[in-house]
């Protein structure tokens, strides 16, 4: 199963990777900062909470905190990106509380598709910021603050200035079938289903169907169908005040044994200390 692991960052952290080598993630994980994800050269494919979606040179998302992802080049092995993780209160002393909610509910989960002038605008600051980022003195800490609410400024222009977009779905490489194979996973996550039944409703033997999923998300079917599981329940214990039991049988886990014991194998801590934490 692709585990899904917590991935901790301070409150601020920048990489710049361009590479010719695969670099498929080996982990479904999350953050407790944001993160602003750019695609400047080649394409890849990020999974968000379980659902596949592409990203094309000038494409950039901000990701939320605690939600699930991970990175796959599944049609080209060169890329070039940009990753930015910021905490949430970084910025606090630039943005009032709700001014901050404001602006980055409009960014997130939107892929913003830039022109090659955008990019270029957005490139010359991530490059700025990466000058400063190995300082720690008092002027560079300022510097690489302005930067980073820079860096969200232009994203909000550009976002502005054009129709919200809409998640794009995978290319024509992956097969149609698997992306309705996924649909129904996500409608469905919380019903008894399993393997026969999803390869029935796209017409598929299940063998094959296992083979050419894989192929296309790098899981099995099960293991994508327990990520959505797990993701739901996981925003429900820090969302919600539902007794974790009731989770459970929301999410379509058999029992509260299994629940507990399928997301204490997948992030490392009970259902319960994920529910302590977030009310600490």
């Amino acid at each position: 199963m692709l585990r899904t692991i917590f991935d901790p960052y301070s409150d601020l952290f920048l990489e710049y990777i361009e590479t010719t080598k695969k670099n498929d993630m080996q982990t479904n994980h999350y953050h407790d900062t944001y993160e602003l994800f750019f695609v400047v050269k080649g394409i890849r494919y990020i999974f968000l909470d379980g659902v596949c979606h592409v990203l094309n040179p000038g494409d950039i998302i901000l990701i939320k905190p605690y939600q699930t992802h991970y990175m796959q080049s599944l049609s080209s092995d060169f890329y070039a990106r940009y990753v930015l993780n910021f905490a949430p209160d970084y910025l606090d002393g630039m943005l009032k509380p709700v001014e901050k909610q404001r602006f980055l509910e409009v960014l997130q989960n939107d892929i913003l598709h830039l022109t090659t002038e955008q990019s270029g605008e957005l490139v010359e600051v991530f490059e700025r910021l990466r000058k400063y980022y190995n300082r720690h003195d008092a002027v560079a800490e300022k510097l690489k603050q302005n930067y980073c609410l820079e860096l969200l400024l232009l994203c909000r222009d550009y976002y502005t200035r054009q129709e919200r977009t809409q998640m794009p779905e995978l290319s024509a490489a992956p097969r149609q079938e698997i992306l309705d194979a996924i649909a129904y996973i996500n409608a469905h996550y919380a019903e008894k289903i399993d393997l026969e039944t999803i390869a029935s409703q796209i017409h598929l033997s299940k063998y094959y169907f296992c083979r050419i999923f894989r192929e296309v998300t790098g899981a099995t079917v099960l293991e994508y169908l327990t990520n959505v599981r797990l993701t739901r329940a996981g925003r429900l214990l820090v969302e919600s005040s539902l007794a974790i039991q009731e989770i459970a049988q929301k999410t379509g886990f058999a029992s509260l044994v299994h629940f507990s014991r399928t997301y204490r194998n997948a992030y490392g801590v009970s259902p319960s200390d994920t529910r302590r934490r977030r009310k600490a």
